[in-house]
């Protein structure tokens, strides 16, 4: 269906919906034999939950107790479908897309449903926005209704279809991309679930911090997801739980294709077990590999085999599926980054953390976001504002006498949060910039003292001014 540019049946469903009424889908399918079929919970569930309808009910789960697809409407025996269930139940029962922003309701009192359902009603269309001139592709981009009763106020044109090929729903989280011709491509970008359903071999999606690259499969096809079962939002420094589903190709065992174009079996549906093909890709997470597990699943959801866990960077985790057993799904544990210093970048960067783009200019610990000239890891230190350019809080550089020998000596006085007990801050002095030393035989401490949360440091040079040229003083910061 990704290859419709007005949404398919989506469309069809979405302008019969009636304004301030309840709105439940039922016996929704994309039915057997297609080899596409996987897709129909996700894209129905997502469009769904953008259009706010009350329900989906996917049709039908137990026509048989087989374990293998008998007919059209087998839903409980696919397992690309099944799996599927888990992204769209968290999709759609926890809002995870949003409905959309902008609603177009018709105007349709009863003369003009009178009129509508004698010229052109039949069983599945009696009166909808269908045949008042709405476009099927409107309910990519926002919600779609019909104003009914004699009081009924609405608009009495159709609005214009949403320009395409690529069609983005009001809200940011959903896109329908027909860009290339017959390689349609649906992507869902919401704070907890993040897909890719269509054709997508060798291409790769951003979403948000979290980057899905399928690889080469039989079709050129499939669906790929994963969805927060724990936890609020990819890069977060919490600890959070998810689950990885990934579908391709389907058909039963010894099931006869009755021609080439794979579209019907007549009656040769074959026999147990199904089979599904083993979807190659890779998921790259905004998080730190250290903090990462990974699993296969078997069929009843437990842990198999573990995945290998790459860092394509210091901030980032890459899982590379299809390698770890034959399964469509993965369970994905990301540990807890709750130190203080990760505490404190979220608290300023909340959202942007999930952005490895980010990390240079905006939340990384070199960045330096207000141009103040102090990267954010000292302004964590020094207990400073990263987002405002600072003045004060600083350290002070003086000199100071020396009574045992009553020589002045160059002396350095900073302030650190006590708090921040999980960074090294350590005071350095260079004749010249490049080369730079620390430690007793550079530096002696004069005194270290800690208040309300304070602590404040004073270091003086070992060597009395006087007896070298120049002296630089600096603090460096480093993340154990």
């Amino acid at each position: 269906m990704v290859n419709d540019p007005a949404g398919g049946v989506l469309g069809e469903i979405a302008r019969q919906r009636v304004h301030g009424r309840p709105h439940n889908v039922t016996e929704y399918q994309h039915p057997s034999p297609n080899t596409y079929g996987s897709e129909g919970p996700l894209l129905a569930a997502a469009y769904g939950a953008l259009q706010d309808w009350d329900s989906l009910w996917l049709f039908n789960y137990a026509t048989t107790t087989t374990e293998f697809v008998t007919g059209y409407f087998d839903h409980g025996a696919h397992p690309g479908k099944m799996a599927n269930n888990l992204l769209a139940a968290a999709l759609f029962r926890r809002s995870d897309a949003a409905p959309a922003s902008r609603e177009f309701s018709m105007a349709l009192p009863p003369a003009k449903e009178i009129d509508v359902a004698t010229a052109s009603g039949e069983a599945w269309h009696v009166t909808d926005g269908a045949q008042l001139g709405v476009p099927a592709a409107l309910a990519l981009a926002s919600r779609l209704s019909l104003a009914i009763g004699p009081g009924a106020t609405g608009l009495t044109t159709p609005p214009a279809a949403p320009a395409g090929p690529a069609i983005a729903s009001d809200t940011g989280e959903l896109l329908w991309d027909n860009s290339r011709i017959n390689k349609g491509a649906v992507t869902i970008n919401t704070a907890r679930t993040k897909a890719v359903v269509g054709f997508a071999d060798a291409r790769s999606w951003k979403l948000g911090g979290v980057c899905i690259a399928p690889g080469t499969t039989r079709q050129d096809w499939s669906t790929i997801s994963i969805t927060l079962i724990e936890g609020t939002a990819f890069g977060s420094t919490a600890a959070g739980r998810a689950v990885i589903v990934a579908t391709g190709d389907f058909e039963n065992t010894n099931q006869i294709w009755k021609d080439a174009t794979r579209s019907s079996v007549g009656l040769n549906w074959g026999s147990a077990p199904t089979r599904i093909e083993l979807v190659p890709a890779s998921i790259t997470l905004p998080v730190a590999a250290s903090r990462v597990s990974a699993w296969a699943l078997d069929g009843s959801g437990q842990r198999t085999v573990a995945l290998a866990v790459a860092a394509p960077t210091p901030s980032t985790a890459q899982l590379t599926l299809g390698a770890s057993g034959t399964t469509v799904w993965y369970e994905v544990a990301i540990a807890s980054a709750s130190s203080p210093y990760a505490n404190w970048r979220e608290t300023y960067f909340p959202g942007a953390v999930a952005d490895p783009a980010k990390e240079a200019t905006v939340w990384g610990g070199n960045a330096d976001p207000d141009s103040d000239g102090i990267a954010n890891l000292l302004e964590y230190a020094l207990g400073l504002d990263p987002l405002r350019p600072d003045v004060a809080g600083l350290p002070r550089i003086s000199t100071m006498t020396k009574p045992a020998d009553g020589r002045d000596y160059l002396t350095m006085t900073y302030s650190l949060r006590a708090a921040a007990s999980d960074v090294a801050v350590v005071p350095e002095i260079s004749n010249d910039l490049a080369t730079w030393r620390s430690g007793p035989a550079a530096l002696e401490v004069v005194s270290d003292t800690t208040a309300a949360g304070v602590r404040t440091i004073v270091v003086r040079d070992i060597q009395p001014l006087g007896e070298v040229q120049r002296r630089f003083l600096r603090l460096k910061t480093t993340l154990p």
